[in-house]
């Protein structure tokens, strides 16, 4: 399979495809990490948990195989802000590397800004070296975590931030850092 001829296709979710989200996710924090508890309450429930408070779940298509997956999940803590943390990005081991997950983001952030989405977030692992590069080239900077990032995954050492609307940026003050 080669990726330069082929399309790959980034789709919205479809109940149907509810088992790749789960397939591709355990995949990758089987391998490097440890499915936590609050990974499984998503996997077993992502209807709930990431579509019904206005999230959204993505898929990457190629040769009619679905490769990888995605999801922003609707941050309301403040309700003033337009907030999403991108999250649950896996893509088939085999195909890592390819630039599936970079048209995977790229699309994700394309919906965000035609949602009118202030902010995306990510929190990752700074093991994660190839998609850590991703967000950073696709223009995330990284912003101190803070005590509920910490509390939500044991994992995560690093949080990212992408502003799409300037004027949000502007007038909204950081977070503190966690102590």
């Amino acid at each position: 399979m080669t990726l330069a001829t082929d399309t790959i296709e980034i789709l919205t979710h479809k109940n149907d495809l509810t088992g790749h989200f789960k397939r591709l996710n355990m995949l990758w924090l089987r391998e490097f990490f440890a499915v936590e508890p609050y990974d499984q309450k998503i996997m077993d429930d992502p209807q709930h948990y990431i579509m019904e408070p206005g999230g959204q779940i993505f898929y990457a298509r190629l040769n009619d195989q679905i490769v990888g997956t995605g999801a922003l999940f609707r941050d309301m803590t403040d309700p003033e802000l337009h907030q999403y943390e991108f999250t649950k990005m896996g893509v088939e081991p085999g195909l890592r590397g390819k630039g599936i997950g970079r048209a995977l983001l790229q699309g994700v952030i394309e919906y965000a800004r035609e949602a009118n989405a202030d902010r995306l977030y990510i929190l990752t692992n700074s093991t994660l070296a190839p998609a850590t590069h991703l967000y950073r080239a696709l223009g995330f900077v990284d912003i101190p975590l803070t005590a509920e990032d910490r509390a939500k995954y044991q994992r995560a050492d690093t949080k990212l931030e992408l502003w799409l609307n300037a004027e949000a940026a502007r007038v909204t003050p950081m977070l503190p850092a966690a102590a």
